[in-house]
C-alpha cells in the first residue's frame, strides 16, 4: 500500500505538535475522493469516512477533532510531489456502517467516522483582525497604497508571517486601494478586496518541495490566470497521436466546455462609500448586447477608486465564462503532474477554440482512488482557458498627419498586461531616424493628438529593449539623393490601472520627415519581454550581410530591415530567410513594408506593396537557436550599396504572437 493518511496538530504547516499515520486500514482503498478549489480563495468541501472497529481512531483516544490537519500522501512519485491533499477536519458524524461500508460494525463500540474535510484555502478565514484600540498587534488599518503593497503588509502581520509565503505573488500590474481599516475582518476579505480591484486570482498552494520558498510551507498565488506561472508540464489531448502516456495523457470521459453570458455586462452603477458612479464599455454591446448591472464596494473612499473597480468589473464580464472540464486516469506515479491551480495544455478536437494545445487553469481538482487496485487514480480538472493569444494591431505614422501611428486594439486592454511594440522606420534623403517615440493615452477620435514627432518625455512610461539603426551614406537604392537609413525598434510597459482602452498609445519617431510602421500587441502575462540582441550591418559594397544573433533561448521574436532586389521585385529574389542552423527556419509573421515608387518616390509608400525595402517579423523556434541568423534572399543584387539591421527578442513562456493582417490598422 503507497497510500498514508495524515492526522496532526500543526504549529507552522511544516511543524506538527503531534502527528498520526491513521493507517491503510482506516480509509478503504477504491473509496476515497477529495477535492482542492483554486479559485478566489474558495474552499472545496470533500468528504471522507474512517473504519474505526476498535473505537481508538485518532490521537490520545480523541476519536478526531474538527480543524485539525489531514494529509493524503502517495508515496509512488517523486520526493517533494507527494502529497496528493492537505487540509482541515471539519463537522464529524459517528455512526454505525451500513451494509455497503462494514457490515461487520454491528456490535460493541465498532463505528465509521464520517469527516468532513476543508481545503487549505479555509485557512485565510481562521484568524480575524482587531481594532487597533483593543490588540493593535493583531490589527491590519492600512493607508492608500498599491495592491501589491497591501498584499506584502498582509504576509507580514504576526499570525501569517511564519506560515503564509509570497514565493506566488505577482510582482507586477499594481493597482491604487483606497486607505482601509480590517477590524473584525479575514486576510481572505483583504485579499478579496485587492483582487477585485486587481482581477487576479489567489488561493494557497502547499510548497512541499520548496520550489517557492521554504519547503513544507503554504505559498499565496495571487497574480492573473493567464500569467504563464505555475505551470504543470502534463498534457491531455484526445487525439491518439499525442498520447504518450508519460506526458500526455486520453481523457476517459468527454470533455465538456460550457460558455455562460448569464455575467455579460455593458454598463455599472458602482455604489461605493461617498456616492455612486456610472462605467460603461459598450464594445461588449457591440459582442453580445447591451446589459446593466448594479455593484456595491462600501469600502471604498474615492471616485476614482470607484472608477478603477467599475472598470475592473465591466471588463471581467465582457466576455462569457467559459468553463472546460474532464477526467483522466493516470498511475500512481503521476497523480500530481498537474495540481489544482497549476495550468497545463489540453487539446479536444471537438470543442471550439481547442482544436489545437492551449493552456487551461485548473480552477478545481477532485482525487479520487476508487479503482479495485490501487495503481491507478482518477482526476477531474474544471479549468479556465487561459488568454494565450494576445492581441495584436498595426498602423502607420505619416509626416505631418496628426491621428496616425495608432494602432486600434480589437478588444480592450487589461491593466496589468504588457504592451509591445515592434518599429520599422525609414527616412529620406540625408535624413535617418534613431528614437522610438510613444505618445500614451492618445486624444478620442475626432479630436486629433499633436502632430508627430511627440516629446522625447512621451516615451518614459516605455522601456525600450532594443533598437538598431543604419545610415543612409553610400547607399544608392533609386539613385542619388534618395538613399534612406533604417531603424528597428522593440519597446514593452505596462497596461496602467483603469486603462482600458483599444487605443493606448500612438508612436512615432523622432523625425519630421521619418515614416514607420508599427506592430502592437497586448500580452496576456504580467511578465515582461526580455534580452537583446542587435544585428547591423554597414557593408555598402556588399549585398546585404546576415545579421548573426547570440544563442537565444525561449520564445524568440526578430524583427529585420534590409532591402531586396531582382529589379524591384516583390517578395524575396533569393526565398525566405533562413534561421541559420535551426531545426525550423522559423515563420514570417509579417513583412512590414515595402518602399513604393507611387506618389513620392522617396518617401516610403506604406499601402502599395510595390517594390524595394522590406521590414519583416520572424518567430523562431520555441527552446531558442543556437548562432542563429537570418539572412535575406538577395543573391545577384543589382545595387551594390544596401545596408541591413536587425533585433530579436525573448519573449515570456507560453506566449505566441499572432499575425496581423495587412494592410494598415487591421487587427487580430
Amino acid at each position: 500500500m503507497t497510500q498514508s493518511y495524515i492526522y496532526r496538530s500543526p504549529e507552522t504547516p511544516s511543524s506538527s505538535a503531534w502527528s498520526v499515520d491513521l493507517g491503510d486500514a482506516v480509509v478503504r482503498a477504491g473509496r476515497i475522493t477529495i477535492g482542492q478549489q483554486a479559485e478566489q480563495g474558495q474552499s472545496y468541501i470533500s468528504t471522507v469516512v474512517l473504519d474505526d472497529p476498535d473505537a481508538d481512531v485518532g490521537h490520545d483516544g480523541d476519536a478526531i477533532i474538527g480543524l485539525k490537519q489531514f494529509d493524503w500522501i502517495e508515496s509512488a512519485p517523486g520526493s517533494g510531489n507527494r502529497r496528493i491533499f492537505t487540509g482541515y477536519t471539519g463537522k464529524r458524524t459517528y455512526r454505525r456502517g451500513s451494509s455497503g461500508e462494514s457490515p461487520s460494525l454491528i456490535q460493541e463500540s465498532a463505528r465509521v467516522i464520517e469527516v468532513e474535510l476543508y481545503d487549505i484555502n479555509a485557512f485565510l478565514s481562521f484568524r480575524r483582525f482587531t481594532p487597533e484600540d483593543i490588540d493593535a498587534t493583531s490589527s491590519f488599518n492600512r493607508p492608500a497604497e498599491t495592491d501589491l503593497e497591501r498584499i506584502a503588509a498582509l504576509l507580514d502581520v504576526d499570525f501569517l508571517s511564519d506560515t503564509l509565503f509570497d514565493g506566488l505573488v505577482s510582482t507586477s500590474g499594481a493597482v491604487n486601494l483606497d486607505a482601509n481599516d480590517y477590524s473584525r475582518s479575514t486576510p481572505a476579505d483583504v485579499l478579496d478586496s485587492a483582487a477585485q480591484q486587481s482581477g487576479k486570482n489567489y488561493f494557497v498552494v502547499y510548497d512541499e518541495a520548496g520550489d517557492y520558498g521554504d519547503a513544507g510551507n503554504f505559498v499565496l498565488f495571487y497574480d492573473f490566470n493567464d500569467s504563464p506561472v505555475y505551470l504543470s508540464d502534463m498534457q491531455v489531448s484526445n487525439l491518439l497521436a499525442d498520447v504518450d502516456n508519460e506526458t500526455t495523457w486520453a481523457p476517459n470521459m468527454d470533455a465538456v466546455l460550457d460558455k455562460d453570458p448569464t455575467r455579460i455586462v455593458t454598463r455599472v452603477l458602482m455604489d461605493y462609500s461617498k456616492g455612486t458612479v456610472l462605467r460603461e464599455l459598450a464594445t461588449t454591446a457591440n459582442t453580445y448586447a447591451w446589459r446593466d448591472a448594479v455593484s456595491s464596494a462600501p469600502e471604498l473612499k474615492t471616485s476614482s477608486a470607484a472608477n478603477a473597480r467599475s472598470d475592473r468589473y465591466l471588463l471581467d464580464n465582457s466576455t462569457e465564462d467559459e468553463r472546460i472540464t474532464f477526467s483522466v486516469q493516470v498511475p500512481k506515479e503521476n497523480v500530481n503532474d498537474w495540481k489544482a491551480g497549476q495550468a497545463g495544455q489540453v487539446k479536444f478536437t471537438h470543442l471550439p477554440g481547442y482544436e489545437d494545445f492551449r493552456y487551461v487553469r485548473a480552477l478545481r481538482r477532485t482525487v479520487s482512488q476508487d479503482e479495485e487496485t490501487d495503481e491507478f487514480y482518477n482526476i477531474e480538472y474544471e479549468c479556465t482557458p487561459m488568454q494565450s493569444i494576445p492581441s495584436g494591431a498595426y498602423d502607420q505614422q505619416e509626416p505631418g498627419v496628426s491621428y496616425s501611428g495608432i494602432p486600434t486594439l480589437p478588444r480592450p486592454t487589461t491593466p496589468g498586461n504588457i504592451l509591445f511594440a515592434i518599429m520599422f522606420a525609414s527616412g529620406f534623403t540625408a535624413v535617418y531616424p534613431t528614437q522610438f517615440r510613444a505618445l500614451d493615452s492618445p486624444p478620442i477620435f475626432p479630436t486629433s493628438p499633436p502632430v508627430p514627432p511627440y516629446s522625447a518625455l512621451q516615451t518614459a512610461n516605455w522601456t525600450v529593449i532594443a533598437s538598431a539603426t543604419t545610415d543612409y551614406t553610400g547607399m544608392n537604392i533609386g539613385g542619388p539623393g534618395s538613399s534612406a537609413g533604417f531603424l528597428v525598434a522593440a519597446a514593452w510597459r505596462y497596461v496602467q490601472p483603469g486603462e482600458v482602452t483599444v487605443n493606448p498609445s500612438a508612436f512615432s519617431t523622432e523625425d519630421n520627415n521619418s515614416e514607420c510602421a508599427v506592430y502592437l500587441w497586448e500580452l496576456p502575462t504580467t511578465t515582461p519581454p526580455s534580452g537583446s540582441f542587435v544585428a547591423t550591418s554597414n557593408q555598402h559594397n556588399t549585398n546585404p550581410a546576415t545579421p548573426s544573433l547570440s544563442s537565444i533561448s525561449g520564445n524568440v521574436v526578430s524583427a529585420f530591415y534590409y532591402a531586396t532586389s531582382g529589379g524591384h521585385s516583390t517578395g524575396f529574389s533569393g526565398g525566405n530567410p533562413t534561421a541559420g542552423s535551426a531545426t525550423s527556419p522559423g515563420v514570417i509573421l509579417r513583412q512590414a513594408w515595402q518602399n513604393g515608387v507611387t506618389g513620392n518616390s522617396n518617401q516610403t509608400d506604406f499601402t502599395t506593396p510595390n517594390t524595394m525595402d522590406f521590414g519583416q517579423l520572424i518567430l523562431l523556434p520555441t527552446g531558442g537557436v543556437p548562432a542563429a541568423s537570418v539572412t535575406p534572399g538577395v543573391p545577384g543584387s543589382v545595387y551594390a550599396h544596401l545596408n541591413s539591421c536587425g533585433i530579436a527578442v525573448e519573449l515570456p513562456v507560453g506566449i505566441t504572437l499572432p499575425d496581423i493582417p495587412y494592410p494598415a490598422n487591421q487587427s487580430a
